[in-house]
């Protein structure tokens, strides 16, 4: 063909001129090897229909090789396009790189025309093209028209409406769908219907479904296996995570970047990171999304050095992040009160040329919110570029409620209403702030203008995983059957919070009712539910695993933390925001957010405890147990943020495990200095004296060797003052060579040295 002239052409039968055209075709590869044999057809004077044939040909190679423009104009080229062109057209624009709209006006275009009429191909093709926006409404149309002119019952058809209603999350109509189609469903079909109850978190029916695939004789792919990863994610099911990840070994499935980041995803979300972690460093090759995964499970965890470390480590192998990775980033600073660094990676974002999404603004207003920064936190909402969204008010709104702010509080409220007038969250936040000021009236008025507007509230929905099935609970909730053993443990768990000294936050329930009506209430949110029933039915060492969809209540909070204590079990709590680990008595998150709550009141140190007391009279209470030497009593009547108060809280425990170390306490010193770490508070050189101290005092040389190991494990700055006391204490513990070690390794001594 590559020598064929005009004339050679001119002689040549039809059938043969379309079986080289066909030939010519077929040995193109790319966009510029398609253009020179249009060239070179054009050159050879073809007739009329032999010459629409070849742009057909054309038409469909450039279209299935991304092409699209060229594809259109040759589309454009042909006077009276076949079903053929249109198909190959609109499955080009039907691709995730261009938008549904140009596809769906390109089958309107075809439909006005008359002639050719749409096939089975031309409907799927469509219809895929409304699965990737996704667009309900439109691929509902094409439904109407498919059933019409009778061509549901095609198996391709069938799949592509399917997979849209999935996509859109429209549930029972793509099962109905399912449950209609023949026996012997294809692959995609499978995997889109297990796609769609895995984005609304419908784990045990994705499971159920996969199994039932398994049992008609159908294989998974990677893509399946995907689904059902996320479905795990999701609900936060860990052991139906860690199953199919073994049958995935099992099966020998191709574990590719899409499946790998799914993976990390989901241990992330299930709360075993260290799994994240591991299946992370396994990966040959990783992209941006397994770089972001693994940056997002760790800011989630609260493991802001990590996430932050990570990044780093990206960004030095040369891998580009995106407005994703920034959004682990700006949580791990948001999440642990690290404004600075978040100032700093905001620029860096944005001198990167990375177009900041509306979670990446989010997670800066996040960030000041937390750290009680509301003015700026104001400004930087009203000088975005992009009109801020729900959520970001909704966050102003929360944060400018805890600090009495009335001025923001009536501005973000006002924008809520004008965003979301049918979204409950927005009238039961501001019913919150009305019942913690005992305003009856107008917690009454919110609930009449529910009414009025019709107004669902979304139940707070707390579920755990246990034997492979997902049990979920709502506050309140007497439809399990196991209820009545569940309300026993509850009972159980309300004397010994009661024997711990809690006082319920009963500022969290929104009735006019009496203090003891709303302790009840407390006592049976769907979290409590949810761990009672972890007690019930699983026993140590095994970690209950919650997850509830919206943020932790704060009297739970505190309530988890006495459980996780008095029952000495790993409890672990993924709200809507991040994950809460308890342990011992103790929160991963450090009380950051409980400590958001309200407005402080005042500080009180005593001989025994330091209490912070909140604007609704809620105190939190740190206790050191020191009795045996006077703190003088002292009330600061304060307003600072979260920050601050964990500053003078770690001045007030160096101080004391200075005056343990003066006595030569070192047991008591050393529980201290637990409580501090428990508590989240970083030590200093300062602290790491009076310890070093205590021990040198006692003659604990195990002891002072652990706390010298801790110094170096934790990079803390090793001056001349704690160099000093490391030479007495080796040296007072009866260890001279270890001492002259540390002796001879000071680059400088004075004196005391």
């Amino acid at each position: 063909m590559q020598h064929l002239g005009p004339q050679e052409a001119a002689t040549l039968p039809r059938h043969l001129l379309e079986a080289h055209v066909v030939s010519l075709v077929r040995q193109c590869s790319g966009h510029r090897a398609l253009r020179a044999a249009h060239a070179r057809l054009l050159r050879l004077s073809l007739p009329r229909l032999t010459y629409a044939f070849a742009l057909s040909k054309l038409l469909a190679s450039s279209a299935a090789s991304a092409a699209t423009s060229y594809a259109r104009n040759l589309f454009d080229q042909i006077p009276e396009p076949t079903t053929f062109c249109y198909n190959s057209l609109i499955r080009a624009l039907s691709g995730p790189s261009n938008t549904a709209t140009d596809a769906f006006l390109l089958y309107r275009r075809m439909l006005r025309a008359g002639a050719p009429p749409p096939n089975s191909f031309t409907l799927a093709f469509t219809i895929k093209a409304c699965a990737t926006v996704p667009a309900l409404g439109e691929g509902q149309q094409l439904h109407s028209q498919a059933f019409r002119q009778g061509l549901e019952p095609s198996l391709y058809v069938q799949t592509g409406l399917l997979n849209l209603y999935a996509k859109c999350e429209e549930v029972a109509l793509a099962r109905d769908l399912f449950d209609r189609m023949a026996e012997d469903k294809n692959l995609v079909a499978w995997s889109s219907m297990i796609g769609g109850y895995s984005r609304v978190g419908m784990v045990n029916e994705a499971l159920d479904l996969f199994r039932e695939m398994q049992a008609a004789g159908v294989n998974p792919d990677e893509v399946t296996m995907v689904s059902v990863i996320s479905a795990c994610a999701k609900a936060g099911a860990l052991d139906l995570g860690r199953w199919v990840h073994a049958f995935i070994d099992r099966k020998g499935i191709k574990v590719d970047l899409e499946l790998s980041t799914s993976l990390i995803d989901m241990y992330a979300k299930c709360g075993l990171i260290e799994r994240a972690k591991w299946v992370f460093d396994a990966m040959v090759e990783r992209d941006t999304k397994a770089w972001s995964a693994m940056i997002v499970g760790l800011a989630m965890h609260g493991l802001a050095e990590d996430a932050l470390g990570l990044f780093s480590r990206m960004l030095q192998l040369k891998v580009r992040p995106n407005n994703v990775t920034f959004i682990g980033v700006l949580s791990a600073c948001a999440h642990n009160g690290l404004v600075d660094d978040g100032r700093r990676y905001w620029s860096t974002m944005q001198e990167m040329g990375i177009k900041a999404s509306m979670e990446n603004y989010g997670c800066m207003v996040d960030l000041l919110c937390r750290s009680g920064l509301l003015d700026e936190a104001y400004s930087f909402v009203t000088d975005m570029p992009i009109s801020p969204n729900s959520v970001i008010w909704r966050n102003l709104l929360v944060a400018s409620k805890s600090s009495n702010r009335v001025d923001i509080v009536e501005s973000a409220s006002k924008r809520l209403f004008e965003l979301e007038p049918q979204n409950s969250e927005n009238y039961v936040l501001l019913s919150n702030l009305y019942a913690s000021n005992s305003q009856w009236d107008r917690v009454r008025y919110m609930r009449k203008m529910m009414r009025a507007n019709k107004v669902t509230v979304v139940a707070g929905c707390s579920s755990i995983e246990i034997n492979g099935y997902m049990h979920k609970f709502v506050v309140s909730d007497g439809s399990h059957p196991e209820i009545k053993d569940i309300r026993l443990v509850l009972r159980e768990i309300a004397d010994r919070v009661l024997r711990a000294g809690h006082k319920p936050w009963t500022a969290a329930v929104l009735h006019d009712v009496g203090e003891e009506e709303k302790e009840v209430a407390l006592c049976e949110h769907s979290e409590r539910l949810a761990i009672a029933y972890g007690l019930l039915k699983t026993k140590a060492p095994h970690v209950i695993r919650i997850v509830k969809n919206l943020r932790f209540c704060p009297d739970c909070h505190e309530v988890t933390k006495i459980i996780s204590k008095s029952y000495d079990r790993e409890i672990i709590v993924r709200d809507r925001v991040r994950f809460h680990r308890f342990i011992g008595g103790t929160c991963s998150c450090k009380d950051f957010c409980p400590f958001q709550l309200c407005c402080l009141k005042k500080v009180v140190l005593r001989s025994d405890k330091m209490e912070i007391l909140y604007d609704n009279d809620r105190c939190i209470s740190f206790h050191t147990q020191i009795n045996r030497f006077h703190v003088p009593r002292l009330e600061l009547p304060i307003l600072m943020p979260p920050p601050k108060v964990m500053e003078l809280y770690f001045t007030s425990l160096s101080s004391m495990i200075g005056g343990y170390s003066r006595l030569g306490m070192v047991n008591e010193a050393l529980d201290l200095f637990r409580e501090m770490q428990a508590a989240w508070v970083n030590p200093d050189e300062v602290t790491m004296v009076s310890v070093i101290s205590a021990c040198a005092k006692a003659g604990a040389l195990d002891l002072g060797r652990w706390v010298h190991a801790f110094i170096d494990r934790k990079g803390i700055k090793v001056d001349l003052e704690l160099s000093t006391a490391l030479i007495d204490m080796y040296a007072k513990c009866g260890l001279i060579e270890r001492a002259r070690w540390v002796f001879d390794a000071m680059v400088e001594r004075d004196t005391k040295a």
